[in-house]
């Protein structure tokens, strides 16, 4: 199916919706279980992915207990995997026959490669539906400052598809966060002609983008303010136009890797920008938190929504 439109909507518009499904992911934060209990899905059919990881198990237990007094039904998935998910889609998508179908999915606490399946999915498909209707949820947590974290992994999202190969032109453009280090390594790994790094400003707390801006000042001198973009992280559009603008330019004379790093919000931007442009590539730095103060991931805030819409190659928009 073919991406058609992306717009923002509020959590009032959303409730006018008739929901055939969501997806949601439960991990520690207790904000994972925010729209779950803000919405009424009525007889939706609600699917819930776990973690097959036993970090901080009680808080996950926790939350997947209101899960599933809610409704939901649990499945297991590993976190850098999406294969029980594209198996859940496919029952999802192939056994509605409704010409629509709406697919809520909460991406509040969801690893970026999860996203990135369900996106893949649903565009790499024909599909009996003439449109799917994607409405993106993410809940944002409140900043707390001085976590440490260890770098798990580093590398594209999605292989083979995000792989690059003796690239000697490359562009890297980096939604920064408070991990400096992890960036530094990769952009020395990789050797780009040229950085661009994008801020969250504003973000959901004043004080992240400060952090953000403190903990990252040697790669920003570095490369210059021209290189710097701030982004609006609660702006799903904007973040769009500022992307997108900088991608189109820049992508005919070099090969781009985008680090999407910071608030998902940026994240979900530069997978669906990687969908209209399949030369893009995706890379991501994950990486495990070992201080985590169990009283944090409490909502900071309404929900941020993103409608996508897909639609079958065939159909008119």
């Amino acid at each position: 199916m073919e991406l058609i439109h992306t717009y923002q909507i509020d959590l009032d518009e959303l409730k006018t919706e008739k929901i055939d499904c969501i997806i949601a992911a439960s991990g520690f934060h207790s904000r994972c279980t925010y729209l779950a209990e803000k919405i009424d899905l009525g007889h939706s059919r609600k699917h819930l992915i776990t973690f097959d990881d036993n970090d901080y198990a009680n808080l996950r237990k926790e939350n997947e207990s209101v899960f599933i007094k809610l409704g939901f039904h649990p499945f297991t998935e590993k976190a850098k995997s999406g294969k029980e998910i594209e198996i859940l889609l496919d029952k999802v998508c192939r056994n509605n026959s409704s010409g629509i179908l709406n697919i809520i999915v909460d991406y509040s606490c969801m690893p970026k490669v999860w996203i990135a399946t369900i996106l893949d999915y649903i565009s790499r498909n024909e599909l009996s539906q003439e449109r799917i209707n994607l409405f993106f949820t993410y809940s944002p947590k409140q900043f707390l400052p001085n976590v440490k974290k260890i770098v798990d992994y580093i590398g594209p999202i999605i292989e083979p598809k995000d792989l690059i190969q003796n690239d000697e032109n490359l562009t890297l453009m980096v939604g920064l966060d408070n991990h400096y280090d992890a960036v530094n390594k990769l952009a020395k790994d990789i050797n780009p002609q040229r950085i661009y790094a994008f801020i969250p400003e504003p973000a959901f707390a004043e004080e992240y983008s400060k952090s953000v801006l403190k903990k990252n000042k040697p790669l920003l001198e570095r490369i210059g303010n021209d290189n710097i973009i701030k982004y609006p992280a609660g702006n799903p559009e904007e973040i769009n136009s500022k992307l997108t603008s900088l991608c189109l330019e820049m992508r005919l004379n070099s090969r781009i890797i985008i680090v999407p790093l910071g608030p998902k919000t940026f994240a979900l931007t530069s997978l669906l920008l990687s969908l209209r442009y399949p030369d893009i590539k995706l890379w991501d730095i994950t990486s495990k938190i070992y201080n985590y103060n169990p009283k944090g991931g409490k909502v900071s805030g309404e929900p941020v929504i993103l409608k996508t819409v897909f639609c079958n190659d065939n159909e008119d928009e």
